[in-house]
C-alpha cells in the first residue's frame, strides 16, 4: 500500500472547494507522467480537511470504484510478400511487403499513428535502396482494444537478392512512443528475397552422351 513514485516523487491532487449543499461531488486531477505504469492498477487514496484537520479519510486499496488500470499494449506482426502471401519476394524492381500487426489494449476511439521501417538482417541497420530508408506508416482509430492493422512497404529488391528483410514497427499516440516490435531474430517479420539460378546439362538425346556426330539427325536434350 505504499504511494506509487513517478519520477521520485509521490502523485497528488488537492482541490479547494465551498459546498452549497450537504451533499455534492468535487473532482481531484492528479496528472503524471504513466509511462512506467504500464500493467499496473494505481489506487486513489482521499483527505478530507477542515481548517488543516482532518475530517475524513477514504482509504481502500481494494475499492474498484478508486481504482485506475494502466494498460499495457502490445504489438505483434507478420511481414509477407502481397503478390502470394508467403515469406519468400522475388529480387525484381518493384516488391509490395504486408506486414499486419496485431494490436491488444489499445484504448478505442483514439487516434494513434503506426510506424514501419525495414532493416537488413545480415548488418542490424535500416535496409537502404538507392542510399534512402525504406519506411511506412498509418493513422488509425480502433473501435475496439484489440484488432490489427496493415503496412505496406513497397521496395526495389532487383539488387537485393539472397538478403533477408525485417520489419520494425512502433506504435505512437499523441506522438509519443507507446509500444515498439524490434526484433531482427522474429522470423514472423522476415522476408526473404530470393536468389534464382539455373544449371544445366546438354545431352544427345539417343546416346545421352556429349558428342553427336555431325552428320546425324538427332535429338539434344537440355
Amino acid at each position: 500500500e505504499l504511494p506509487i513514485l513517478v519520477d521520485g516523487k509521490e502523485v497528488e491532487g488537492e482541490t479547494t472547494f465551498t459546498p452549497t449543499e450537504a451533499n455534492g461531488k468535487v473532482k481531484v486531477i492528479f496528472t503524471l507522467n504513466a509511462k512506467e505504469l504500464a500493467g499496473k492498477e494505481v489506487v486513489v487514496f482521499e483527505t478530507l480537511y477542515r481548517k488543516g484537520e482532518v475530517v475524513v479519510t477514504h482509504e481502500d486499496i481494494e475499492d474498484e470504484a478508486q481504482t485506475v488500470v494502466f494498460l499495457e499494449p502490445s504489438i505483434t506482426t507478420e511481414a509477407r510478400d502481397k503478390e502470394d502471401g508467403d515469406q519468400d519476394v522475388l529480387p525484381k524492381e518493384k516488391v509490395v511487403i504486408e506486414d499486419t500487426v496485431t494490436y491488444t489494449n489499445l484504448i478505442p476511439k483514439l487516434e494513434y499513428v503506426i510506424k514501419g521501417k525495414l532493416y537488413d538482417k545480415s548488418t542490424g541497420e535500416p535496409l537502404l535502396v538507392d542510399g534512402k530508408e525504406i519506411t511506412a506508416e498509418k493513422i488509425f482509430t480502433p473501435k475496439e482494444s484489440n484488432g490489427e492493422v496493415t503496412l505496406t512497404f513497397v521496395v526495389d529488391a532487383s539488387a537485393l537478392a539472397g538478403k533477408e528483410i525485417v520489419v520494425f514497427e512502433s506504435l505512437y499516440r499523441e506522438n509519443k512512443e507507446v509500444v515498439v516490435h524490434h526484433d531482427i531474430e522474429d522470423k514472423e517479420q522476415t522476408v526473404y528475397v530470393t536468389n534464382p539460378s539455373i544449371q544445366t546439362e546438354a545431352k544427345d538425346g539417343l546416346t545421352t552422351s556429349n558428342t553427336v556426330l555431325p552428320e546425324m539427325i538427332t535429338t539434344i536434350i537440355d
